[in-house]
Order: structure tokens, then C-alpha cells, then sequence
């Protein structure tokens, strides 16, 4: 009996382990963008940061109107709150700032920085 306990034990610790190495290598977020402008460009980085992250979109642009599914690798459990910098066909910036990921899965971008979290 104390042999199938210590190895459930065993077992749990090494799935404990193991799940937060997945949940630490990135999040999927779905970006719906209503905010009537085109993306080019979108950084995810921890409020505050001076350094911009990496691409989001991957080379790939998200039209206004359209949404997709993203996973971007610099996400960390222990930051909060995030912001959203995107770059539109002329070059101009948008930001949305104060994002809390913790609790969003979609994440709708709208127009004067405006967004809202599902």
C-alpha cells in the first residue's frame, strides 16, 4: 500500500512539473482587431518594459475585422499586466496598455486603445 501511494505521490510531482514547463514556454490568446485600423506588427510586453517584444503575427498581418488564434513565446506567469503595441500599414502605433492575461483567453482590440478581455 505504501509503494502505490509513493509512486501516485511520484506520479503528481512530475505532472505538476511538467505542466507548468508547458504553461511557461508561451500562451494562446485569440486577437480579435476592431479597431478599424490594419495590424502589421503586434509586441506583447509586460507593462512598463522599455523592450519591445517579439512579433505576435509572425510576418503575417491581422486585418481590422479579422481575429487570430497567437501564441506568443514571452509570456511569463509571475507579469500581470501587459501592452499590446501594434504597427498599421503607415507606420503609425497603437498601443493598448494594462492588459491582465491571467484571465483572458480572446482579447478584442479596439480603436483609441480601447480593449476588451473574454
Amino acid at each position: 500500500m505504501k509503494t502505490h501511494c509513493f509512486i501516485a505521490l511520484l506520479v503528481t510531482f512530475i505532472l505538476a512539473g511538467f505542466s507548468s514547463t508547458v504553461f511557461a514556454t508561451g500562451q494562446e490568446i485569440t486577437i480579435v482587431n476592431a479597431s478599424n485600423s490594419d495590424l502589421y506588427d503586434l509586441s506583447i510586453t509586460p507593462t512598463n518594459s522599455t523592450a519591445q517584444g517579439p512579433n505576435a503575427l509572425n510576418g503575417q498581418e491581422l486585418l481590422n475585422g479579422q481575429s487570430r488564434r497567437i501564441v506568443f513565446p514571452n509570456y511569463d506567469t509571475g507579469v500581470v499586466q501587459w501592452d499590446m503595441w501594434g504597427i498599421t500599414c503607415c507606420g503609425e502605433k497603437v498601443k493598448w496598455q494594462q492588459l491582465n492575461l491571467t484571465i483572458a483567453h480572446t482579447i478584442i482590440l479596439r480603436e483609441g486603445g480601447l480593449a476588451e478581455l473574454n
